[in-house]
């Protein structure tokens, strides 16, 4: 026996993305309740963004008052700690994830005791693989 589905005039049609794909076409996936589908999702904005803590500006305060009246110590060779690690390391440690994203190939390859030389293929002006390693 066969069944009749009747055609509704003005039938919805699920809820599709409204973001485009690469080529340029309407996405056919289906939408969430932002309008968008799970693979196009808008980044969610913080739910706060606010002054810096008290305590981060006092503590930049000091650092930046200790660095003009001279109140710090370097080591005898002019190595500051303080400086590497406030101020160089921050700045390397986001070039090394974002920028060169590098990667570690044959690890196991290093003894866990003992000597070993690593060394790195670099290629250009300036030799920023030892920073990276």
């Amino acid at each position: 026996m066969a069944q009749v589905i009747p055609i509704e005039r003005g039938r919805r049609e699920p809820d599709r993305c409204r973001a485009l794909t690469v080529s340029g076409r309407p996405c056919r996936n289906k939408a969430g309740a932002s309008g968008f589908c799970r693979v196009h999702q808008p980044p969610v904005a913080p739910e706060h963004i606010g002054p810096f803590q008290a305590e981060e500006v006092r503590d930049l305060l000091h650092f930046l008052s200790r660095r003009l009246t001279g109140d710090y110590w370097v080591d005898d060779f002019g190595f500051d700690p303080e400086l590497t690690e406030k101020v160089f390391l921050p700045v390397v440690q986001a070039a090394y994830r974002h920028y060169w994203r590098a990667e570690w190939l044959g690890l196991g390859n290093v003894p866990s005791k003992g000597p070993a030389l690593l060394v790195a293929n670099h290629a250009g002006t300036l030799p920023v693989d030892a920073v990276v390693m």
